[in-house]
């Protein structure tokens, strides 16, 4: 028997799908320019899709975006937004601090 989630994914996806433009939570990571950090988080983004063998076409409108701005952003091409970041996380089983967790930390 599995014991509870420690992250709400369905929370989660409940709250996001109540507002669905991230009117709440467009908050943009500036401190990031496109550089090593962007697209650290755009592989280990990568990664979890295909971990769980979603493709770009499937899960970006369930990201709320179009399939070539998900794709601009998986190459580390466009920042991401905070929102855009908790929909691919919740779509991937993962807590969406699983793709920044380290940056400041590397070399």
């Amino acid at each position: 028997m599995c014991g509870p989630s420690v992250f709400d994914f369905e929370a989660w996806e409940a709250a996001l799908r109540s507002d669905p433009n991230g009117e709440q939570h467009q908050a943009t990571l500036h401190h990031m320019d496109v550089d090593d950090s962007t697209r650290l988080v755009a592989k280990r983004m990568r990664a979890a899709l295909h971990e769980v063998g979603m493709s770009v076409e499937d899960a970006a409108p369930r990201a709320g975006m179009s399939a070539s701005s998900l794709y601009r952003k998986l190459r580390g091409e466009r920042h991401i937004t905070f929102t855009e970041l908790v929909h691919i996380a919740v779509l991937t089983g993962r807590h969406p601090s699983s793709f920044v967790r380290d940056l400041d930390e590397r070399p």
